[in-house]
């Protein structure tokens, strides 16, 4: 079955069962196949993004050809549609449906553009580093390229700036990357800097790389968060402060920086409180006095509208624990199974081969030094030259 012909078999199935069977198949094996590839472009072309998490939440321990088999023979089950390649066609002949290092990095980027499409920007900050840290013989290809672009922007995003790049990821091809994204890097270090004059100016420059690689819409998601990271700014600084001030920081009226403030907030964005301070007892006004808006932070986890109970906080930790608990197992099993494929058997065999290959000249060479020192004895030359270095250094050793 052709790619062009798959596809139009995956359309027409119902999307639950298809994707219950790349879920169901994915736990039973771990294991990540095209089929999960195939799926996530036809959920971005057809703009179902919500569809396509449920895949990409699910945890991917090896490559292999049996997840796919195992979808293939879900969906026959299922549905009675053939998702299999016929035996003489030329996918299967030229191995077409082998799992290539490219297809993780595609399922990863398409990955990551769901989750910045849903605006879950710490998940794609994490699929874009599973790419960064693909390893590689100290090259970088178009995907990796792309990948570090998204990754500036985004952890922009999240942090309002940019961190190194992963220890994992190889130097010299980050090098290379890091290269070929100076104007990304340049708009980042500007939106760091909070001077939103220069951004603009910046942003406006540079207005054809971010549409024709298409980051627009991230570039124009970073001057949308110019005005939260203002409000985190003065949230290093103070602990409360007047809203008037906060709206002329902002430039913006009061009840505009209320309502974004209570939006900020609603969302989780920002643990604070718009409080209401009274007027003071000896106001002499007889009309009622109006209140002063106050802006209240809260850097104290257990307080605010963010706080969260020791109880909460204990389930997380659990929960955590679980989780790395599940992935040290996961890793042990991955590695059993590493140390009996048959490509890493036949690697050693060949590191083996080649440590005998060099044990055997080694040997040769020194048995051929023997064979010199045995055909004769050594010259008295020789001979006189270590004598009178012994002599030197014990006549130097005396006081």
């Amino acid at each position: 079955m052709s790619s062009q012909a798959l596809q139009e078999a995956i359309v027409s199935l119902d999307p639950a069962v298809f994707r219950a069977a790349l879920i169901q198949a994915s736990e039973n094996t771990h294991s990540i196949s095209t089929l999960h590839l195939a799926y996530l472009r036809i959920c971005l072309e057809t703009g179902a993004y919500e569809d396509a998490v449920p895949v990409l939440e699910t945890g991917f321990y090896e490559f292999s050809s049996d997840s796919r088999a195992t979808v293939q023979d879900l969906v026959h089950k299922e549905t009675g549609v053939n998702l299999k390649a016929p035996k003489d066609s030329s996918d299967q002949r030229h191995g077409k449906e082998k799992l290539t290092v490219q297809h993780v990095q595609e399922f990863l980027m398409l990955g990551a553009i769901v989750y910045i499409t849903l605006r879950k920007f710490t998940e794609a900050q994490l699929f874009l580093e599973h790419i960064l840290t693909t390893p590689s013989s100290n090259a970088a290809n178009g995907l990796m390229v792309e990948a570090y672009r998204k990754w500036v922007l985004v952890s922009c995003l999240l942090n309002g700036s940019v961190p190194k790049p992963p220890r994992t990821a190889n130097s010299t091809a980050m090098r290379t990357v890091q290269g070929a994204s100076r104007a990304y890097e340049g708009l980042a270090e500007v939106f760091r800097s909070g001077n939103k004059v220069r951004f603009l100016a910046e942003m406006d420059v540079g207005i054809n790389i971010w549409t024709s690689h298409g980051n627009l819409g991230l570039v124009e998601e970073l001057l949308d968060q110019f005005p939260l990271f203002a409000i985190r700014t003065l949230q290093k600084i103070y602990s409360a402060l007047p809203l008037d001030t906060v709206a002329t920081h902002l430039s913006w009226t009061v009840p505009e920086t209320r309502t974004y403030l209570q939006t900020l907030i609603a969302t989780g964005q920002l643990n604070a409180a718009v409080e209401q301070r009274p007027p003071p007892p000896h106001h002499a006004s007889t009309s009622a006095p109006p209140r002063l808006l106050i802006l209240r932070f809260f850097t104290d986890p257990r307080s605010g509208p963010l706080a969260t109970t020791e109880a909460e906080q204990q389930a997380v930790l659990m929960a955590q624990a679980g989780r790395v608990t599940e992935l040290a197992q996961d890793v042990r099993v991955a590695d059993q199974r590493l140390a009996t494929s048959r490509d890493y058997l036949v690697h050693l065999r060949s590191a083996n081969l080649k440590s005998q290959k060099d044990q055997g000249e080694r040997a040769g060479m020194m048995a051929a030094v023997m064979e010199e020192f045995d055909q004769g004895p050594v010259p008295s030359e020789m001979l006189a030259a270590e004598d009178g270095l012994d002599d030197e250094d014990m006549m130097g050793d005396l006081p």
